[in-house]
C-alpha cells in the first residue's frame, strides 16, 4: 500500500478565507462612479414587484493586497415621501426636493462623478453569519477642499450583472408559479391580481409608496485609488 503524507491544512478563523474582506468602517470622502438599473425585484414578503437601482461609490480605500475597494447601495426606485432613495438623495444634496423637481423627475445618471461624504458601518451577514459586511449607513454633502477619488479606470463588477439575472429569474419563477396556481384553481376568480398580471408593475415602471423591502449593500470590487481635488462650488446638480 502506497503511503501518502497529508498536506498541512488548517482551517481559517471564522469570517476569513477566500478573498472576501469588507470595506473599512468609518467616514470617507467618496465619488459616485456608477448608477445601475437592476430591473425589477420580487418582494415575496409584501407581495410587490419593485424597480431597483444601485449607486456605486469609490472611496479610495484599498485591500491588503493593494487592490482598491468600491461600495454600492441598492435602493428601490421611488421618490415617495418615505422612500429610502428620496431620503438618501436629499441627505446627499443637503436640501429637500421641490414639488416641481419631483414632478419633472431626478436624472440619476447625473450622479456619476459627484462627490459625497459616506459613513460606512459593519454588520453581520444573515446568509453567512461568520462574515462581516460593510454598508453605507448615511451620506452627506462633501466638505470643500477634501481630496476626492477619481473616476479613472472604473469598471463595473460582474456582481451587478449577476444581480440583474437573479432578479429576472425570480420574476420568471414567480410568473410560472402563478400560472400553475391558476390552472390548479380555475374557480378562484376573486383573488387580487399581482402587478405582473395587471401590467401596472414592471411594464409601467411604477414604484411603491414606500420602500418596504430591505435595501442591500455591496462592497466587493476593485477600484483605482488615485485621487484628485474637488474643484466644485459645493452645489450638486441633482
Amino acid at each position: 500500500m502506497t503511503q501518502h503524507t497529508p498536506d498541512p491544512v488548517t482551517t481559517p478563523p471564522p469570517g476569513e478565507g477566500g478573498d472576501f474582506s469588507p470595506h473599512p468602517a468609518g467616514v470617507f470622502v467618496a465619488r459616485c462612479v456608477d448608477v445601475i438599473n437592476l430591473g425589477h425585484r420580487l418582494d415575496r414578503k409584501w407581495g410587490k414587484i419593485n424597480p431597483k437601482i444601485a449607486l456605486v461609490f469609490r472611496t479610495g480605500a484599498t485591500r491588503n493586497d493593494g487592490q482598491p475597494f468600491d461600495i454600492g447601495r441598492e435602493l428601490t426606485l421611488s421618490m415617495a415621501d418615505k422612500a429610502n432613495l428620496r431620503k438618501f438623495l436629499e441627505s446627499w444634496r443637503g436640501r429637500a426636493y421641490t414639488s416641481a423637481q419631483l414632478l419633472e423627475g431626478v436624472p440619476l445618471h447625473k450622479l456619476v462623478g459627484q462627490p459625497a461624504m459616506l459613513n460606512i458601518v459593519h454588520g453581520q451577514s444573515q446568509t453567512h453569519p461568520d462574515r462581516m459586511y460593510a454598508r453605507i449607513d448615511s451620506i452627506m454633502p462633501p466638505m470643500k477642499g477634501f481630496p476626492v477619488p477619481a473616476l479613472n479606470e472604473y469598471e463595473r463588477a460582474e456582481y451587478w450583472a449577476e444581480r440583474q439575472r437573479e432578479y429576472a429569474n425570480e420574476l420568471l419563477v414567480n410568473r410560472a408559479e402563478q400560472v400553475g396556481t391558476e390552472h390548479k384553481h380555475p374557480a378562484d376568480q376573486g383573488r387580487s391580481m399581482t402587478p405582473t398580471e395587471t401590467g401596472t408593475g414592471p411594464e409601467r415602471g411604477e414604484a411603491p409608496a414606500s420602500d418596504l423591502a430591505e435595501d442591500d449593500d455591496w462592497d466587493d470590487s476593485r477600484l483605482d485609488d488615485r485621487e484628485d481635488e474637488d474643484d466644485s462650488d459645493g452645489s450638486l446638480p441633482f
